[in-house]
This record gives structure tokens, C-alpha cells and sequence, in this order.
């Protein structure tokens, strides 16, 4: 995702990560360059992942 898009993220949605595949957003804190989210993977369960170093990629 690219960072300089500050609405680029939002609950319920579906992303995928290179290492722990697809999830949903279930959390949003902070913003701009310090934005984190909490993902729930299927497969390891909820990761909290800086947005700007996380490659989410949106799954449509």
C-alpha cells in the first residue's frame, strides 16, 4: 500500500500478505507514517503490522 494515501486503509478490509497470506483489518491506530493495523490472518491468527513496512496488497 502506498503510504502517502492516508484513507488507503479501513475495517473489514480484505488484504494479503506476502508471509502470512490473506485477512481482514480489524484495527486501525494512528496515522500517517506511525499508521498500525491489526490484521486476522486465517492461518496465524491477528499480527499488528506497521502499514508503511507491511506490503498489504488489497484483495478485491
Amino acid at each position: 500500500m502506498v503510504p502517502d494515501e492516508p484513507s488507503e486503509v479501513v475495517l473489514g478490509m480484505k488484504v494479503r500478505h506476502v508471509k502470512f497470506g490473506v485477512g481482514t483489518i480489524r484495527r486501525i491506530e494512528g496515522s500517517g507514517n506511525e499508521q498500525k493495523v491489526i490484521v486476522w490472518f486465517n492461518s496465524v491468527g491477528p499480527k499488528k503490522l506497521l502499514v508503511r513496512f507491511a506490503g498489504l496488497e488489497r484483495v478485491l
